[in-house]
């Protein structure tokens, strides 16, 4: 969500280490997963720039793709409604009763402003329409601060976070809600995709509005190994796990290397590897 709100799996940190292994050359940047899309950010403009290349980013989330049309289409609305909501909020029972409202303004008004909102407050940021009971408010915004000061979760997000959000979707060529087979199908030639799906294992299920399947991880791993290198270049990112190095590494010729990584979770912080495989050549 172009980096206004927290997303499971979001790759900003190691951008840059990702981004080294982009080919020297093309004209399309697709991302058929976008989530929190950290790659468009202005810090990465060395290797995607939104003025020099075409961006096409799609997700199955449809409250994700709300958020980017929104900032695309009103970003003044947006800004407005946003903030209102921080303004609003000073105590612990005000921050309470917003996100209780901001609830109900997303599942009943699809209000994109809300949808961030709850990201920003929530309970190990999980926001399921399917399972509205885990949408909770986390609990170091409810229990009094030791200085006093409220946390509200959005101090972070400032006018001018909104603005460089606004700049970057005004110039997305193409933003879509489509399941990724329909975007795989359907590449512009001359096109670098950058795929981050979800993680398969069970454990992280809760995370995710659509989880990635044993059975889905086969079948993308079938469209990737089809696709020409020539037109068609992709990135994809993934955990090292028995299933990636049967599907994505072993059947045929797919370079690899392992990425360094660090989660944030309720622990505190993890360092772990993935894979980053692709159909070229990676420096």
């Amino acid at each position: 969500m172009l980096g206004i709100a927290k997303y499971p799996g979001s790759k900003h940190r190691v951008g840059e280490k990702i981004l080294s292994h982009l080919p020297p050359s093309f004209d399309w940047y697709v991302e058929p997963f976008c989530g929190n899309s950290p790659f468009l950010q202005p810090k990465f403009h060395n290797s995607i720039n939104p003025f020099r290349h075409k961006i096409w980013v799609n997700d199955l989330d449809a409250d994700v793709i709300n958020v980017v049309k929104s900032l695309k289409d009103n970003p003044s609305r947006f800004f407005y409604d946003l903030l209102a909501r921080k303004v609003k909020t000073k105590t612990i029972a005000e921050v309470v009763e917003e996100f209780e409202q901001a609830k109900i303004d997303w599942i009943e008004k699809n209000d994109a402003s809300a949808y961030v909102y709850l990201r920003r407050l929530s309970h190990k940021q999980i926001v399921n329409r399917k399972r509205k009971n885990l949408c909770s408010i986390s609990p170091k915004y409810v229990a009094p601060a030791p200085d006093g000061v409220t946390r509200n979760g959005l101090l972070s997000i400032t006018r001018k976070k909104i603005v460089e959000a606004a700049i970057i979707a005004d110039r997305i060529d193409k933003v879509t809600n489509l399941d990724y087979r329909e975007v795989l199908t359907n590449l512009p030639d001359n096109c670098v995709i950058y795929l981050d799906p979800p993680y398969w294992t069970s454990r992280v299920k809760d995370w995710y509005t659509h989880y990635f399947t044993e059975q889905q991880h086969n079948e993308l791993a079938e469209i990737l190994h089809s696709l020409d290198p020539a037109k068609h270049k992709f990135l994809l990112s993934l955990e090292i796990s028995e299933l990636s190095c049967r599907n994505y590494i072993l059947p045929q010729k797919l370079k690899w290397k392992t990425l360094p990584l660090v989660y944030s979770c309720g622990k505190g912080t993890q360092r772990v590897k993935e894979l980053l495989i692709s159909n070229y050549a990676l420096v």
